[in-house]
């Protein structure tokens, strides 16, 4: 991550130091659920709230940021942490998480 992203995803840069630092074992067995996984941090800056209702927020999370979740729970379920870290980048470059109005 850029040091940009850094600045303005403060919970999405934690999250990449973390996983950059699990070994493969801890990986796989890292929570994979999307409210902490990369999507999830992203969400939590974007709205600066800590607590997230998942039905709510499923409804307008665009279909790429989905397709990109979905995409990390996999990786990490199957220890794959250069995939993970580079879907993190992704999440970061994403123009927005959320369906357009």
């Amino acid at each position: 991550m850029n040091t940009k992203q850094r600045r303005n995803f403060p919970h999405l840069a934690g999250f990449y130091d973390k996983v950059s630092k699990l070994s493969k074992t801890k990986l796989e067995g890292l929570d994979t659920s999307w409210a902490v996984c990369a999507v999830g941090n992203r969400i939590q800056d974007d709205l600066r709230e800590d607590s997230l209702r998942t039905q709510t927020i499923l409804k307008i999370v665009n279909p790429e940021a989905r397709r990109l979740g979905y995409a990390f729970s996999n990786d990490a379920r199957e220890g794959k942490k250069r995939n993970a870290l580079t879907i993190i980048n992704k999440v970061a470059r994403l123009p927005s998480l959320f369906c357009s109005k």
